[in-house]
């Protein structure tokens, strides 16, 4: 009856360290993704601040021109009155001339003709004669210098308007330019600061849940660690489905754990690329390069507490063993699964092939060993 009980014991706290490790790899996969999330709007608020900081130094470069503008405008207003001011003495010194002239008119039609002709005719003597003819001739000089004083006034009147209307229309168009492109600016700026406002809500919310997840890792953390103690405290029981017929290595009673692991590989033990250091990042365990179906055996005897393939990560078809004593090992990128969740197993049994799934470029064996109730963030060399 003890045994009994203590295999059934045995059995449940497997199956929760199982489910246990796991939720964690779930919650990993989702922190994954949710760090991916929030690193992609932190770059996304990045932009839209740079953004912003541009739009804003183009509405500011285009509120100085406008300043310009409108002192350009003010000067051109000042010509303007003056040139109003011209105007309106040369409308007056107009009317004056216009009288003038039509007086002038008026007295050659009313007195007649002033020819040089009249002027001889009318002389009584030579000298009267003489003095005629240049009074004639200092009449004709007078009225064609009033003509010319005349169409002069009225010239420059006609300049002095056109002058002023183009000086107003110029400055005008550009500060209607400039100010509908500084509307256009403030209306990009209006969406941006809108968008950034989204971006940082969204992020906020990312961040939120990111403090959830981590929370959630640290409980379930928490109930590895005690799960793993109250297995490491029990008799290693196997179950039903791992009997004595099984020609994999295994057999029908508690597996032996040495705590010293064996190479899990039979005559293939070049390793391509170690522990350490590498191509900018870290590799957490070793690559030993063999035919895709070559067997894997467990460096140590234990429990399977991970045999499946991740979605998630890029360890295609992969399997964790805990050892006891919060010591765990994977085997990554496998062909092959030939143990489960829960199952016992014995040091140097059989429980894969090689394989070349998940990010792998050539067949290999991935070798990883973790220490801890994280173990997958605190990894050692597994032969160190």
């Amino acid at each position: 009856m003890s045994l009994v009980l203590s295999t059934v014991a045995g059995a449940d706290v497997s199956d929760d360290l199982k489910d246990a490790n796991a939720l964690q790899n779930e919650l990993q996969a989702e922190l994954a993704e949710n760090q991916q999330k929030v690193n992609s709007l932190k770059e996304k608020q990045g932009n839209l601040e740079s953004e912003i900081a541009e739009v804003d130094a183009q509405i500011e470069d285009i509120s100085k021109t406008l300043e310009d503008y409108a002192a350009k405008l003010e000067e051109k207003q000042a010509r303007v009155n003056e040139l109003v001011t011209q105007m309106e003495d040369l409308n007056v010194r107009i009317d004056d001339a216009y009288k003038r002239m039509s007086l002038r008119i008026k007295y050659i039609y009313e007195s007649g003709s002033t020819s040089f002709l009249d002027a001889i005719l009318s002389a009584s003597s030579i000298e009267d004669v003489i003095n005629n003819i240049a009074y004639t001739e200092e009449i004709t000089r007078y009225d064609q210098r009033m003509q010319e004083e005349l169409m002069g006034m009225l010239n420059q009147l006609n300049a002095n308007k056109k002058e002023a209307d183009q000086a107003l229309a110029d400055i005008q168009a550009l500060y209607d330019a400039q100010e509908q492109e500084r509307k256009v600016l403030e209306d990009l700026q209006s969406i941006k600061y809108g968008e950034l406002a989204v971006t940082e809500e969204e992020l906020n919310k990312e961040m939120a849940a990111m403090e959830s997840l981590n929370a959630e890792l640290e409980a379930n953390a928490d109930k590895i660690s005690e799960l793993s103690s109250q297995l490491d405290n029990m008799d290693w029981l196997d179950d039903d489905d791992y009997n004595d017929d099984d020609d994999d290595g295994g057999g029908g009673y508690a597996p032996q754990i040495s705590g010293s692991w064996i190479w899990p590989l039979d005559n293939y033990f070049y390793v391509s690329s170690g522990f350490g250091a590498r191509w900018g990042s870290f590799h957490a365990g070793i690559d030993i390069p063999a035919p895709e179906g070559t067997p894997v055996k467990a460096v140590d005897g234990g429990i399977v507490v991970l045999a499946r393939w991740s979605p998630t990560y890029d360890t295609g078809n992969y399997i964790v063993i805990y050892h006891g004593n919060g010591v765990y090992s994977e085997y990554m990128h496998l062909s092959d699964i030939w143990v489960y969740d829960g199952q016992y197993v014995s040091q140097g049994q059989y429980i894969g092939a090689v394989g070349n799934t998940g990010e792998s470029y050539g067949a290999h064996l991935h070798l990883s060993k973790g220490i801890g109730d994280c173990y997958w963030q605190n990894r050692v060399d597994p032969f160190g």
